[in-house]
């Protein structure tokens, strides 16, 4: 027994290692060198902030927060700009920073602004966009509208971003997933609670966070993303040992079945189903395609790309783990476990100043 096992696991691994390599090898080429890297230099790099509430009412607060999400998710799926992630566009970090010490941080060129206010079932909001490095704005406009017409003016005020940005999209702009802003905002909120006690506050993190997403499925059980954030929330009460792994398994695994029969390439969804193949199943050649989908479908997702970067990691691609993980933390640039990463990945390479900075 002893004397084959040798043999039969190097066979094995040089298996899955193939598959792996060629699977993800085809995702990274393709997405990297035609999405990302040849156009780093070029694209209009912006960051949408969170819209002012003019009004004292925290109902009109998440409206608020919602329809800047909603703005800032029409543009990230325009592939020719690079959109800073809602965890560092909203992060309280920026909290009293002048226009371009905001944009310094966020390493970005231009920043979109707003306020909301709103009376009975009317809306106004005004929204502009500002070349930061001239501190100059470059189109401002307002839109008084009914609050049923609102994912039209969010289509509008990203439309007109693009235009004035010149920027020539191949396609269509893109169409909102239709959903009540509140549950926009919830989500968002959920996933800034998990980001900002990451480094290892997990003791009550799940329960602050399935307070905001049950709400969210309350509003639109059909939002696929609620669900995976919700997954999230389970992790971290194993993390904090609230409930057992297997208590942890048994709550996600309808989580992923919901979330995969409203929208079957939900990026976060499928990069935890490769997670748990790669680490819990220990068994990489599964989890490559997860992998694979998931960053098709979610390309400008800041925890996809840090998370797939940590399985090129992984499986000794270290190359291309620096560039998903480099994209990761410029897309979110605030977010201390995807330059961690990214520090880790640079040393094993051999780049020692870069993973210093």
């Amino acid at each position: 027994g002893d004397a084959r096992r040798g043999p039969l696991i190097a066979a094995a691994a040089k298996r899955w290692d193939r598959v792996v390599m060629v699977i993800l090898a085809i995702a990274v080429a393709y997405f990297l060198v035609e999405k990302f890297i040849e156009r780093e230099s070029t694209e209009p790099t912006i960051a949408v902030l969170p819209f002012t509430v003019l009004s004292s009412d925290e109902d009109h607060e998440y409206l608020a927060l919602g329809i800047a999400e909603d703005v800032r998710s029409l543009l990230a799926q325009v592939g020719e700009l690079r959109v800073t992630w809602h965890v560092s566009s909203y992060s309280p970090r920026l909290n009293g920073l002048e226009i371009k010490e905001i944009a310094e941080s966020l390493d970005v060129a231009h920043l979109v602004t707003g306020t909301v206010r709103r009376q009975g079932d009317s809306v106004r909001i005004s929204s502009q966009l500002i070349d930061a490095r001239r501190d100059e704005v470059v189109w401002a406009q307002t839109f008084d509208r009914k609050l049923s017409d609102v994912f039209d003016v969010q289509e509008e005020i990203a439309g007109s971003i693009v235009s004035n940005l010149h920027v020539e999209i191949l396609g269509p702009m893109p169409v909102p997933v239709r959903t009540d802003p509140e549950v926009l905002a919830l989500v968002v909120k959920a996933a800034q609670v998990f980001f900002d006690g990451y480094s290892g506050e997990w003791e009550g993190m799940g329960d602050r966070m399935a307070a905001l997403l049950d709400r969210a499925i309350e509003l639109d059980p059909e939002y696929a993303p609620s669900y995976a954030w919700y997954a999230y929330a389970e992790g971290a009460r194993a993390l904090a040992e609230e409930i057992t792994p297997e208590e942890e398994l048994r709550r996600r695994i309808p989580l992923f079945q919901k979330a995969l029969a409203i929208d079957p390439e939900e990026p976060m969804i499928l990069q935890q189903l490769g997670w748990s193949e790669a680490h819990e199943n220990h068994d990489p050649e599964a989890a490559a395609p997860y992998y694979e989908r998931a960053l098709r479908s979610g390309s400008d997702n800041a925890e996809v790309l840090r998370m797939i970067g940590r399985f090129a990691y992984l499986i000794d691609r270290y190359d291309e783990a620096n560039r998903l993980l480099e994209r990761s933390a410029q897309v979110n640039p605030l977010c201390s476990s995807c330059i961690y990463h990214l520090s880790r990945s640079y040393m094993v390479t051999g780049k020692y100043e870069e993973a210093l900075e």
